[in-house]
Parts: C-alpha cells; structure tokens; sequence
C-alpha cells in the first residue's frame, strides 16, 4: 500500500471543518471558559479526554524505553510474542525460532548497528515529545515542520572515551537522515502501541516514513518498526521500500528491501536478521517463504493499526467544540538532552 504520509492529516482537518466554530488554542493566549464543553486545559490549550490519554500514554512508553536502556536491561527470552498480530498469524518469535539450528551466513558488530537505531529511537521519539509538550491535544492535529536550529549536533561535545565516540557518530547520522515534517497518528490503547508519521529527505529522495514503538513493562519486550517508502526529489517516483524492526534490549534487526506494485502493494527481494549469533540473510525456499510473509504481515498491521487510529482520531476531533483546524502546517523546535541519550548507548 502506497504510503498515506500527511493524507492523514487532510483527512482530520475535513473532518474538524465541518464542526470549527472557534479559534485554534495552539497560541496559548486563550484562557478556559465556563461553558466551553472541558476542552480547555489550564494553560489555555485545546484538550480533550481522548487525546490527552494518548499523550500521557505515549510518554509513558517512550520514558519506559529509556528508563530499560539506560539501565542496560539483559536479555528477555524470547518466550514472549513481541508481535502484535492476530493469534494465528506469524510473530517473531516463529521466525527467531527458525534460527535455532542454523548457522549465520556472515558475522557483524550488532552491538553498533544497535546504536544507530538507538539514536534513532530517541531522535524520532523527541520530536513526539516535544509536540506534545508544546502543543497538547493539538498534537495529534494536523502535520508539523521541525525545526532544528537548538540542535548542535554534538559540535560541543568532547570525545574523551568509546560512549562519547558513540555519541557523536549517532548525532552525525541523525543530522543527514533527520525528518523534516512529523505527524502524531495516535496510540492504541489497547495494546499501548505509539503510532506516528515522518517525511526525510536523504539521498535525493523523499521517504515517507509509519514508525510504530511499544515497550511491555511486564516482559521488558520493546519494540520499533519503521516502514520507509522512497521517492525520487527529481522525479516524484517511487525508487524503494524499506522495512526496519529493532529490539535493542534483545540485540535483534529486521530489515527487508523491496518494491510496489500498480496497485501499491509490496512485495519484498530481501529479508535480512541481525542477532548477537550473526547474520542471517540467505534463505532455503521454504524458511524464505515464512520469514517474507512475516515482514509482509507486519507492514500490513502497521498500516491497519494507522489506518484505523487516523480514523478514530478524525472522529473524535468530528466531536469536539470550540476549535479549528489550522491551515498550514505548524513548526515545532526540538531540543536534545543529549546525556539522556548517551545513557542509552549499548557498550
């Protein structure tokens, strides 16, 4: 399915138009009013029950994937399913399963390719974090350009030991891939999964990126998956896809390569899973048949689980009082704690 990035959006704002009869409170000059139906926070922000559920819901799960890095969790077994997927259907732990007795074809240092999601992880997650925090409900209104200009990129800070090396090769990375535009889609509250959408420009493409994180704080399982669709910036055509599943407590990737079709469905050349026992990559025509429909199962979860939460999200804004949709995007600043993120460094 071809990537919705920003339809989404457009269609919360149709659906808020229909009922606007007031002013945006994202400005925060407004004051709440008796009578204005408990959408008003005290800081004068548009909130309603349903949205600030999902924002304390979403710093929940991003403080608890911190708060397990940064306490250098050990390994879960993997007697838990770190899928989401209806009962019948394939979860990782079926395809981990199928590694048991098989030799990894090539060896790799999985411990720094763990970082750079890490850094991943962390820069995405901020950006959530800060349109919460600027924008309450409103967050989950709408698309945001971000705005880099407090970020240093680690210009200031001193390689004195392997960590701080780490560091700045996250930062460097995260300066060359970071998004552009964000979209908060919502939280599942029931399977307290975090659903949002991002646009980068890397490489002279376009990639729409569906990122889903979740963190089980009785099972210590974590998991994002990022689904990237390219685009050429010269062109407008699609040129890849790209699928990414990091469990960075459990030192295991997924990442699978792959094309669309006419009618926007996927299909997959690649699959390759990166573990502490190595890499797996080349398939028998039976396991590659399993672990192809695995990542196929998940990106279309993934866009179900995004489907739906923009729909529910559009009606609940199709509810509300005493607001209106902004025209154009909004901009949101974000700032890096950086020794937040240099406690999550894997060693």
């Amino acid at each position: 399915m071809k990537s919705k990035l920003f339809r989404l959006s457009a269609a919360l704002a149709c659906a808020a138009a229909i009922c606007a009869v007031g002013v945006f409170c994202g400005c925060g000059e407004d004051t709440p009013e008796e009578g204005d139906g408990g959408y008003f926070s005290e800081s004068g922000r548009w909130n309603i029950a349903e949205f600030v559920a999902q924002n304390e819901e979403t710093k929940k799960i991003y403080n608890s994937i911190y708060d397990g890095l940064s306490d250098n969790v050990s390994a879960f077994s993997y007697a838990h399913k770190l899928s989401a997927a209806a009962d019948d259907a394939l979860s990782l732990d079926d395809v981990l399963a199928l590694l048991a007795d098989r030799l990894p074809n090539t060896s790799t240092d999985v411990v720094s390719l763990i970082n750079t999601y890490i850094a991943d992880i962390y820069s995405y997650s901020q950006i959530q974090l800060s349109l919460i925090e600027e924008y309450e409900g409103g967050a989950l209104i709408g698309s945001f350009n971000v705005d880099y200009s407090n970020v240093d990129w680690g210009a200031n800070i001193q390689a004195n030991d392997y960590t701080d090396i780490q560091l700045k090769n996250m930062l460097l990375i995260l300066s060359r891939v970071k998004p552009v535009k964000a979209q908060f889609v919502g939280v599942n509250m029931d399977s307290d999964r975090v659903y949002l959408a991002q646009m980068h420009e890397v490489s002279g493409d376009n990639t729409n990126a569906k990122l889903e994180y979740f963190w089980d704080e009785q099972t210590g399982d974590m998991g994002v998956t990022t689904l990237n669709w390219h685009y050429s910036q010269q062109t407008g055509e699609f040129t890849k896809f790209e699928y990414h599943f990091c469990d960075a407590v459990n030192s295991i990737v997924v990442t699978a390569v792959g094309t669309m079709d006419e009618n926007s469905r996927v299909s997959l050349s690649s699959v390759t899973i990166y573990t502490l026992k190595g890499v797996f990559s080349k398939w028998d025509e039976d396991i590659r048949d399993i672990v192809f429909d695995y990542v196929l199962s998940e990106i279309d979860r993934i866009e179900g689980e995004i489907d739906s939460l923009a729909a529910q999200n559009a009606a609940i804004v199709d509810r509300a009082e005493n607001f209106e949709v902004p025209e154009d995007p909004r901009t949101i600043s974000v700032n890096y704690d950086y020794d937040v993120l240099r406690g999550m460094i894997k060693l």
